[in-house]
């Protein structure tokens, strides 16, 4: 895995922002829980 770049890493920031805001309001996703794990996917930044 490659380092990322600055767009990258402000893309994913903003992502897990976005899906942090939705979590702490109780949008909480089928079958996930309000943890990093559900986090992760919910911003689309897990690792393939």
């Amino acid at each position: 895995m490659g380092r990322l770049t600055t767009e990258t890493r402000a893309r994913n920031e903003a992502a897990i922002r976005a899906a942090m805001d939705r979590l702490l309001a109780g949008t909480i996703p089928p079958g996930g829980g309000c943890d990093l794990k559900s986090l992760a996917a919910e911003a689309g930044v897990t690792p393939s």
